[in-house]
Protein backbone atom coordinates (compact mmCIF):
# COMPACT_ATOMS: atom_id res chain seq x y z
CA UNK A 1 0.00 0.00 0.00
CA UNK A 2 1.37 3.50 -0.67
CA UNK A 3 0.95 6.41 1.96
CA UNK A 4 -1.90 8.08 -0.03
CA UNK A 5 -4.27 4.74 0.53
CA UNK A 6 -2.92 4.86 4.46
CA UNK A 7 -4.53 8.12 4.50
CA UNK A 8 -7.15 8.21 2.43
CA UNK A 9 -8.15 4.93 4.97
CA UNK A 10 -7.43 7.01 7.86
CA UNK A 11 -9.87 9.74 6.25
CA UNK A 12 -12.71 7.78 5.39
CA UNK A 13 -12.22 6.16 8.95
CA UNK A 14 -12.11 9.07 10.70
CA UNK A 15 -15.82 9.92 9.12
CA UNK A 16 -16.87 6.95 10.44
CA UNK A 17 -15.75 7.97 13.84
CA UNK A 18 -17.88 11.04 13.75
CA UNK A 19 -20.90 9.27 12.53
CA UNK A 20 -20.55 6.84 15.12
CA UNK A 21 -20.93 9.68 17.31
CA UNK A 22 -23.63 11.49 15.45
CA UNK A 23 -26.15 8.61 14.06
CA UNK A 24 -27.71 5.58 15.80
CA UNK A 25 -28.90 4.01 12.52
CA UNK A 26 -25.66 2.85 11.61
CA UNK A 27 -23.87 3.07 14.86
CA UNK A 28 -23.42 -0.99 15.07
CA UNK A 29 -22.14 -1.16 11.77
CA UNK A 30 -19.15 1.09 12.24
CA UNK A 31 -18.16 0.22 15.97
CA UNK A 32 -17.23 -3.44 14.27
CA UNK A 33 -14.29 -2.09 12.87
CA UNK A 34 -13.54 1.58 12.89
CA UNK A 35 -10.97 1.34 15.69
CA UNK A 36 -9.20 -1.43 14.79
CA UNK A 37 -9.16 -0.39 11.45
CA UNK A 38 -6.76 2.77 13.13
CA UNK A 39 -4.68 -0.04 15.04
CA UNK A 40 -4.27 -1.67 12.16
CA UNK A 41 -3.05 1.20 10.09
CA UNK A 42 -0.88 2.31 12.87
CA UNK A 43 0.38 -1.41 12.95
CA UNK A 44 0.95 -0.88 9.27
CA UNK A 45 3.39 1.99 9.55
CA UNK A 46 5.17 0.43 12.51
CA UNK A 47 8.99 0.24 11.24
CA UNK A 48 10.58 -3.32 12.26
CA UNK A 49 13.54 -1.14 12.97
CA UNK A 50 12.29 0.51 16.03
CA UNK A 51 12.45 -2.74 17.53
CA UNK A 52 15.99 -3.59 17.04
CA UNK A 53 17.75 -2.63 20.78
CA UNK A 54 16.33 -0.84 23.34
CA UNK A 55 18.39 2.48 22.14
CA UNK A 56 15.86 2.39 18.99
CA UNK A 57 12.62 1.52 21.78
CA UNK A 58 13.89 4.47 23.48
CA UNK A 59 13.42 6.96 19.77
CA UNK A 60 10.45 5.14 19.10
CA UNK A 61 9.10 6.38 23.22
CA UNK A 62 10.40 9.92 22.59
CA UNK A 63 8.12 9.73 18.99
CA UNK A 64 5.45 8.50 19.98
CA UNK A 65 5.62 11.26 23.39
CA UNK A 66 5.92 13.94 20.78
CA UNK A 67 2.44 12.42 18.70
CA UNK A 68 0.29 11.00 20.69
CA UNK A 69 1.40 12.34 24.37
CA UNK A 70 1.40 15.72 23.25
CA UNK A 71 -1.93 15.97 21.39
CA UNK A 72 -3.65 14.68 24.59
CA UNK A 73 -1.69 17.19 26.41
CA UNK A 74 -2.43 20.09 24.02
CA UNK A 75 -6.31 19.46 23.96
CA UNK A 76 -6.74 18.53 27.72
CA UNK A 77 -5.32 21.31 29.06
CA UNK A 78 -7.47 23.87 26.66
CA UNK A 79 -10.76 21.64 27.82
CA UNK A 80 -9.53 21.31 31.20
CA UNK A 81 -9.17 25.44 31.08
CA UNK A 82 -11.90 26.11 29.16
CA UNK A 83 -14.09 23.53 31.73
CA UNK A 84 -15.96 25.25 33.84
CA UNK A 85 -17.07 28.14 31.08
CA UNK A 86 -18.60 24.79 29.40
CA UNK A 87 -20.35 24.15 32.26
CA UNK A 88 -22.03 27.81 32.91
CA UNK A 89 -23.02 27.84 29.21
CA UNK A 90 -24.86 24.46 29.32
CA UNK A 91 -22.21 22.81 27.06
CA UNK A 92 -21.52 19.99 30.23
CA UNK A 93 -24.07 18.46 32.12
CA UNK A 94 -26.64 19.87 34.51
CA UNK A 95 -27.97 17.68 37.19
CA UNK A 96 -31.07 17.32 35.34
CA UNK A 97 -29.65 16.48 32.02
CA UNK A 98 -27.89 13.33 31.41
CA UNK A 99 -24.53 13.55 29.21
CA UNK A 100 -22.16 10.76 29.08
CA UNK A 101 -23.63 8.53 31.81
CA UNK A 102 -21.82 10.60 34.06
CA UNK A 103 -22.34 13.88 35.50
CA UNK A 104 -20.07 16.69 35.00
CA UNK A 105 -19.79 19.34 37.92
CA UNK A 106 -18.50 22.44 38.45
CA UNK A 107 -14.83 22.02 39.05
CA UNK A 108 -13.43 23.75 42.71
CA UNK A 109 -9.68 24.11 43.41
CA UNK A 110 -9.27 20.51 44.42
CA UNK A 111 -11.04 19.24 41.30
CA UNK A 112 -8.88 21.67 39.32
CA UNK A 113 -5.37 20.29 40.89
CA UNK A 114 -6.78 16.52 40.69
CA UNK A 115 -7.91 17.22 36.83
CA UNK A 116 -4.46 18.89 35.85
CA UNK A 117 -2.78 15.74 37.28
CA UNK A 118 -5.06 12.99 35.32
CA UNK A 119 -4.32 14.88 31.92
CA UNK A 120 -0.55 15.23 32.53
CA UNK A 121 0.12 12.03 33.72
CA UNK A 122 -2.00 10.55 30.29
CA UNK A 123 -4.91 9.05 32.50
CA UNK A 124 -7.93 11.55 32.48
CA UNK A 125 -10.39 12.85 30.08
CA UNK A 126 -12.58 15.72 29.71
CA UNK A 127 -15.65 15.47 29.09
CA UNK A 128 -15.66 16.26 25.31
CA UNK A 129 -12.22 14.52 24.66
CA UNK A 130 -14.28 10.77 25.54
CA UNK A 131 -12.84 9.45 22.59
CA UNK A 132 -8.93 10.44 23.25
CA UNK A 133 -8.92 7.01 25.11
CA UNK A 134 -7.47 5.85 21.77
CA UNK A 135 -4.22 7.92 22.29
CA UNK A 136 -2.61 6.32 25.58
CA UNK A 137 -3.86 2.69 24.30
CA UNK A 138 -2.44 3.23 20.97
CA UNK A 139 0.88 4.80 22.73
CA UNK A 140 0.53 1.58 25.10
CA UNK A 141 0.16 -1.45 22.46
CA UNK A 142 3.09 0.70 20.36
CA UNK A 143 5.88 0.24 23.36
CA UNK A 144 4.39 -2.95 24.07
CA UNK A 145 4.59 -4.38 20.70
CA UNK A 146 8.12 -2.72 19.84
CA UNK A 147 9.13 -5.03 22.98
CA UNK A 148 7.43 -8.41 22.35
CA UNK A 149 9.36 -7.80 19.07
CA UNK A 150 12.29 -6.93 20.11
CA UNK A 151 12.47 -9.94 22.80
CA UNK A 152 10.46 -12.05 20.47
CA UNK A 153 12.41 -13.13 17.25
CA UNK A 154 10.63 -15.84 16.42
CA UNK A 155 7.42 -14.91 14.55
CA UNK A 156 5.16 -17.91 15.17
CA UNK A 157 6.30 -17.68 19.07
CA UNK A 158 5.21 -13.84 19.17
CA UNK A 159 2.07 -14.71 17.30
CA UNK A 160 1.48 -17.16 20.46
CA UNK A 161 2.00 -14.70 22.60
CA UNK A 162 0.08 -12.31 21.34
CA UNK A 163 -3.38 -14.30 20.99
CA UNK A 164 -2.88 -15.91 24.33
CA UNK A 165 -2.69 -12.78 25.88
CA UNK A 166 -5.94 -11.43 24.27
CA UNK A 167 -7.65 -14.43 24.89
CA UNK A 168 -6.07 -14.32 28.90
CA UNK A 169 -7.81 -10.67 28.88
CA UNK A 170 -11.06 -11.88 27.12
CA UNK A 171 -11.68 -14.17 30.23
CA UNK A 172 -10.53 -11.43 32.61
CA UNK A 173 -12.78 -9.13 31.20
CA UNK A 174 -12.55 -5.71 31.94
CA UNK A 175 -11.89 -4.42 35.43
CA UNK A 176 -12.21 -1.44 37.57
CA UNK A 177 -8.29 -1.29 38.07
CA UNK A 178 -6.81 1.27 35.45
CA UNK A 179 -3.72 -0.93 34.99
CA UNK A 180 -5.41 -4.17 34.03
CA UNK A 181 -8.44 -1.71 32.15
CA UNK A 182 -5.52 -0.49 29.97
CA UNK A 183 -3.93 -4.31 29.44
CA UNK A 184 -7.46 -5.52 28.36
CA UNK A 185 -7.92 -2.69 25.48
CA UNK A 186 -4.09 -2.78 24.32
CA UNK A 187 -4.53 -6.98 23.76
CA UNK A 188 -7.69 -6.06 22.04
CA UNK A 189 -5.83 -3.60 20.21
CA UNK A 190 -2.46 -5.67 19.87
CA UNK A 191 -4.70 -7.69 17.47
CA UNK A 192 -5.08 -5.70 14.96
CA UNK A 193 -1.66 -3.73 15.03
CA UNK A 194 -0.11 -7.15 14.55
CA UNK A 195 -2.72 -7.76 11.76
CA UNK A 196 -1.19 -4.57 9.94
CA UNK A 197 2.30 -4.96 10.79
CA UNK A 198 2.14 -8.70 9.44
CA UNK A 199 0.41 -7.13 6.17
CA UNK A 200 3.33 -4.70 5.41
CA UNK A 201 6.18 -7.88 6.27
CA UNK A 202 4.76 -10.65 4.27
CA UNK A 203 2.09 -9.18 1.97
CA UNK A 204 3.69 -7.16 -1.02
CA UNK A 205 0.75 -6.48 -2.91
CA UNK A 206 -2.90 -6.43 -1.58
CA UNK A 207 -5.01 -8.67 -3.93
CA UNK A 208 -8.19 -5.57 -4.33
CA UNK A 209 -10.78 -8.33 -5.46
CA UNK A 210 -14.94 -6.89 -5.97
CA UNK A 211 -16.15 -10.47 -4.48
CA UNK A 212 -13.67 -10.27 -1.94
CA UNK A 213 -14.94 -6.93 -1.00
CA UNK A 214 -18.89 -7.47 -1.18
CA UNK A 215 -18.11 -10.66 0.84
CA UNK A 216 -16.96 -8.17 3.62
CA UNK A 217 -19.73 -6.10 3.55
CA UNK A 218 -22.12 -8.98 3.95
CA UNK A 219 -20.18 -10.49 7.00
CA UNK A 220 -20.44 -7.02 8.58
CA UNK A 221 -24.20 -5.84 7.44
CA UNK A 222 -24.53 -9.76 8.96
CA UNK A 223 -22.49 -9.35 12.02
CA UNK A 224 -24.16 -5.96 12.84
CA UNK A 225 -27.53 -7.57 13.57
CA UNK A 226 -26.37 -10.16 15.66
CA UNK A 227 -23.63 -8.90 17.26
CA UNK A 228 -21.45 -5.65 19.03
CA UNK A 229 -18.19 -4.01 19.22
CA UNK A 230 -16.90 -1.53 21.98
CA UNK A 231 -12.79 -1.48 22.11
CA UNK A 232 -13.11 1.28 24.90
CA UNK A 233 -14.77 -0.88 27.13
CA UNK A 234 -13.49 -4.18 26.03
CA UNK A 235 -17.16 -5.10 24.76
CA UNK A 236 -17.94 -7.99 21.90
CA UNK A 237 -19.82 -11.00 21.28
CA UNK A 238 -16.66 -13.10 20.83
CA UNK A 239 -12.88 -13.13 20.13
CA UNK A 240 -13.73 -14.80 16.92
CA UNK A 241 -16.52 -12.81 16.43
CA UNK A 242 -13.96 -9.48 17.03
CA UNK A 243 -11.26 -11.43 14.64
CA UNK A 244 -13.98 -11.69 11.60
CA UNK A 245 -15.61 -8.48 11.88
CA UNK A 246 -12.03 -6.54 11.99
CA UNK A 247 -10.82 -8.03 8.99
CA UNK A 248 -13.52 -7.70 6.79
CA UNK A 249 -14.01 -4.34 8.16
CA UNK A 250 -10.01 -3.67 7.48
CA UNK A 251 -10.33 -5.35 3.76
CA UNK A 252 -13.82 -2.87 3.36
CA UNK A 253 -12.00 0.11 3.72
CA UNK A 254 -9.26 -0.72 2.17
CA UNK A 255 -10.81 -1.73 -1.40
CA UNK A 256 -13.15 1.79 -0.87
CA UNK A 257 -9.34 3.58 -0.56
CA UNK A 258 -7.68 2.11 -3.29
CA UNK A 259 -10.65 2.82 -5.67
CA UNK A 260 -10.56 6.64 -4.13
CA UNK A 261 -7.08 7.03 -4.79
CA UNK A 262 -7.64 7.84 -8.54
CA UNK A 263 -10.86 9.81 -8.14
CA UNK A 264 -10.90 13.49 -7.83
CA UNK A 265 -12.15 13.34 -4.15
CA UNK A 266 -8.78 11.92 -3.25
CA UNK A 267 -6.96 14.97 -1.79
CA UNK A 268 -10.55 15.67 0.58
CA UNK A 269 -9.58 12.11 2.15
CA UNK A 270 -5.82 12.82 2.23
CA UNK A 271 -6.26 15.90 4.08
CA UNK A 272 -9.24 14.30 7.03
CA UNK A 273 -6.59 11.31 7.49
CA UNK A 274 -3.80 13.76 8.28
CA UNK A 275 -6.04 15.51 10.75
CA UNK A 276 -7.82 12.46 12.69
CA UNK A 277 -6.73 14.10 15.94
CA UNK A 278 -7.96 16.98 15.17
CA UNK A 279 -11.07 15.85 13.94
CA UNK A 280 -11.42 13.65 17.35
CA UNK A 281 -10.23 15.98 19.56
CA UNK A 282 -13.31 18.74 18.67
CA UNK A 283 -16.41 16.68 16.95
CA UNK A 284 -18.12 16.89 20.06
CA UNK A 285 -17.79 20.86 20.23
CA UNK A 286 -18.36 21.28 16.24
CA UNK A 287 -22.32 19.03 17.13
CA UNK A 288 -22.71 22.12 19.79
CA UNK A 289 -22.81 24.47 17.40
CA UNK A 290 -25.60 22.21 15.31
CA UNK A 291 -27.08 21.58 18.81
CA UNK A 292 -27.60 25.21 19.73
CA UNK A 293 -29.18 25.88 15.87
CA UNK A 294 -31.67 22.99 16.98
CA UNK A 295 -32.48 24.31 20.59
CA UNK A 296 -33.15 27.90 18.72
CA UNK A 297 -35.47 26.74 15.98
CA UNK A 298 -37.69 24.34 18.04
CA UNK A 299 -37.55 26.51 20.83
CA UNK A 300 -35.85 23.84 23.75
CA UNK A 301 -34.31 24.36 27.11
CA UNK A 302 -30.85 25.54 26.43
CA UNK A 303 -29.78 22.97 29.26
CA UNK A 304 -29.78 19.91 26.52
CA UNK A 305 -26.84 21.47 24.71
CA UNK A 306 -25.53 19.00 27.44
CA UNK A 307 -26.73 16.44 25.21
CA UNK A 308 -24.22 15.09 22.92
CA UNK A 309 -26.67 14.87 20.00
CA UNK A 310 -30.56 15.85 19.45
CA UNK A 311 -33.02 14.09 18.12
CA UNK A 312 -31.53 10.79 16.52
CA UNK A 313 -33.03 8.90 13.09
CA UNK A 314 -33.39 12.27 11.11
CA UNK A 315 -31.55 14.79 8.78
CA UNK A 316 -29.97 16.06 11.58
CA UNK A 317 -27.82 13.04 12.12
CA UNK A 318 -26.20 14.27 8.80
CA UNK A 319 -25.87 17.68 9.75
CA UNK A 320 -24.27 16.80 13.13
CA UNK A 321 -21.32 14.07 11.20
CA UNK A 322 -21.03 16.59 8.41
CA UNK A 323 -20.29 19.42 10.87
CA UNK A 324 -18.19 17.35 12.77
CA UNK A 325 -15.92 16.51 10.33
CA UNK A 326 -16.12 20.41 8.68
CA UNK A 327 -15.48 22.55 11.55
CA UNK A 328 -12.61 20.57 13.09
CA UNK A 329 -10.77 20.82 9.76
CA UNK A 330 -11.16 24.45 9.11
CA UNK A 331 -9.86 25.12 13.04
CA UNK A 332 -6.52 23.06 12.33
CA UNK A 333 -6.20 24.93 8.85
CA UNK A 334 -7.00 28.58 10.49
CA UNK A 335 -4.63 27.43 13.44
CA UNK A 336 -1.77 26.74 10.58
CA UNK A 337 -2.01 28.86 8.84
CA UNK A 338 -1.72 31.75 12.06
CA UNK A 339 1.05 29.80 13.75
CA UNK A 340 3.07 29.87 10.67
CA UNK A 341 2.75 33.21 10.40
CA UNK A 342 3.29 33.54 13.55
CA UNK A 343 6.73 32.03 13.35
CA UNK A 344 7.65 34.16 10.01
CA UNK A 345 6.89 36.99 12.22
CA UNK A 346 9.08 35.82 14.80
CA UNK A 347 12.07 34.97 12.31
CA UNK A 348 11.78 38.65 11.43
CA UNK A 349 12.71 39.98 14.85
CA UNK A 350 15.23 37.84 15.23
CA UNK A 351 17.23 38.53 12.50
Amino acid sequence: MRNNIIDIAKGIGIILVVAGHSMEWPKNFIYLFHMPLFFFLSGYCYNREYSNNIYSIKILFIKRIKSLYFPFIKYGLIFWALHNFFYKINIYSYPEVWSHNKMTYFYTYQDWIRSFVGIITFSRLEELLNTFWFLPALFCTTILFAIIVLFLKNELIRCNVIFMLFFLCCNIGISENKFLRILTIVSLALISFYMGFLMRMYVKNIIYNKYIFLLSLILLCANSLYGYINVSNFDFSSPGFYIVSSVSGIYFILYLSNNIKNSKCNKIFILLGKNTISIMALQYLAFKIVSAVIIFIYDMPWTYLSYPTLFYGTLWDIIYCIIGVIIPILISIISTILLNYVKRILKCFSI
